[in-house]
């Protein structure tokens, strides 16, 4: 049955794929697909399919590495409506889990950041943005937002 949803999910992804090998942070972007895949021990070989179809927090990692071409395709496979990403200098690998009710707007993120659920990463006036460093693992623990270095 999952091949099937699978199957019938790459042909509303076949836009989505054209503008992945055509983007400007096309090696980004499979760096993010590597780094997912192996986080969540999914196969290669369908390996943006599954992504795309099974983890709406990664779609908005993907539209976000796209740029304004996204907002042509987005309504194909919607993003995740809870989660907000407004930092504009992401490192490759970002990996978000489940991604429900977590804003992310930091001056700059570094490569291989994990990021949990229900965090927000802001700042309350244009000297305080934070800026997340290589790599990190932020998770909020009762309450209160935790940065670890891996």
């Amino acid at each position: 049955m999952k091949k099937i949803v699978l199957v019938i999910s790459f042909i509303r992804l076949i836009p989505h794929i054209f503008f992945y090998k055509l983007s400007k942070n096309k090696k980004t972007i499979q760096y993010d697909i590597n780094r997912w895949l192996a986080i969540t021990q999914k196969e290669k070989r369908l390996g943006f399919t599954t992504l795309m179809t099974f983890y709406p927090q990664f779609r908005n990692l993907f539209y976000k590495r796209l740029g304004k071409c996204s907002y042509l395709i987005k309504w194909l496979c919607p993003p995740m409506n809870t989660l907000f990403i407004y930092t504009k200098d992401i490192g490759p690998g970002l990996y978000i889990q489940h991604g429900f009710a977590t804003i992310i707007s930091a001056k700059s993120i570094g490569k291989d950041c994990w990021i949990n659920q229900q965090v927000t990463i802001g700042y309350s006036n244009a000297t305080d943005c934070p800026v997340v460093g290589v790599p990190a693992y932020i998770v909020k623990r009762n309450g209160v937002k935790v940065f670890e270095k891996l």
